[in-house]
């Protein structure tokens, strides 16, 4: 089969992972019926469900943005994640209900990282534009000063101000700025204000509330999970070792810039390997779905 009966074939599982997520959704809401947040996170069904569930709808996305154009990243990158899903899918199927607590303390904590990390970024955007304003200020005293020295015309002090404004803007590019569009019309410091005194006090509390409901969530987990997750070692629980094996080296020295990903020789996915690929991804996907059915009781599956 070519790359784009492969592509074909895996959109064509779309109406299957629909009917999954809804069966899915119903069961869900029939285990959080009884629970609260007492015993929400005491209880594996729950985030079994809840993980896969939310997996297939990452997948069902997956079909939606992929397959339309094959290149070698496009193709790299969904295959390693879906390869990464089928682990999570087939560890919280297996009955072993340290996999669901797992799931719900990396997400707590992932949930209050991703809230600390922003906060810390909108505090390093605050101070880089208050230094990005004291530069612009400095910088345009200067060209004023040269003008008045030079006699000169009043649109070269205007073309160097310009110019100043101009790589000011592009050292906030350069910064990964999330905020840098309001500063250009507001200006760097009155933004910079802004973000002080509206988004941070929101970000803080945001902070606090996931760090709460991080602890309530640990709490209520058993005491000896363990913590760490290697991906070499649940491949393995998974009965995946080979695949990781292969596929962890293949992807990570064509998708990282390492030298042998951009040496002049290294050329794109040969047919025959972007057809493994897709190939792996369909049967990964359809494997999903099984599982998926399963744990939502679905009977007579669609025929793939």
């Amino acid at each position: 089969m070519n790359a784009e009966h492969l592509a074909t074939e895996i959109i064509s599982l779309r109406p299957r992972i629909e009917r999954a997520i809804k069966a899915m959704t119903k069961r869900l809401n029939e285990i959080e019926g009884p629970l609260d947040e007492s015993n929400l996170f005491a209880s594996p069904s729950y985030w079994q469900v809840a993980a896969i569930r939310d997996g297939m709808i990452k997948v069902h996305m997956s079909i939606e943005q992929n397959f339309r154009y094959i290149e070698t990243f496009g193709v790299l990158a969904i295959t390693r994640y879906i390869f990464e899903l089928l682990i999570w899918f087939r560890l919280l199927a297996s009955g072993n209900t340290e996999h669901a607590f797992s799931y719900a303390r990396q997400l707590m904590t992932d949930n209050c990282r991703c809230a600390s990390e922003e906060l810390a970024k909108l505090k390093g955007e605050i101070e880089l534009f208050r230094q990005l304003q004291a530069r612009e200020h400095e910088e345009l005293g200067e060209a004023a000063k040269a003008a008045i020295e030079t006699a000169g015309r009043p649109e070269q002090f205007g073309a160097a101000s310009r110019m100043i404004a101009q790589e000011i803007d592009r050292t906030a590019r350069r910064c990964f700025c999330v905020y840098a569009d309001g500063a250009k019309t507001a200006g760097y410091g009155p933004q910079a204000d802004l973000l002080e005194t509206k988004f941070v006090p929101e970000l803080e509390r945001r902070v606090k509330q996931t760090q709460e409901w991080k602890d309530k969530a640990i709490a209520q987990m058993p005491k000896s999970m363990p913590k760490d997750w290697k991906w070499d070692k649940m491949a393995k629980a998974a009965g995946m070792s080979e695949q990781y094996d292969f596929l962890y080296r293949y992807t990570s020295r064509l998708l990282h810039a390492k030298p042998i990903s951009f040496y002049k020789g290294q050329k794109n996915l040969e047919v025959s390997e972007v057809n493994m690929f897709l190939d792996f991804v369909f049967v990964s996907i359809l494997e999903m779905s099984e599982i998926s059915e399963r744990l939502a009781g679905l009977s007579n599956p669609q025929a793939n």
